[in-house]
């Protein structure tokens, strides 16, 4: 499985327990990236950003 069908799979997990549960999971994800900054999520925005096509 690659990588961005993995990550895609775990947000939509998020989202689907977002939905079901009313903790906001996606909102706590997006303040844990915004305050760790971890190496990890910007390796894999660089990566998705690399393959994009360029307009």
């Amino acid at each position: 499985m690659q990588w961005n069908t993995k990550m895609a799979l775990v947000l939509a997990v998020f989202a689907v327990f977002d939905v079901l549960i009313p903790i906001p999971l996606m909102v706590l994800f997006l303040i844990f990236v915004l305050l760790t900054r971890p190496p990890y999520f910007k390796a894999w925005v660089d990566r998705l950003y690399a393959e994009s096509p360029s307009s």
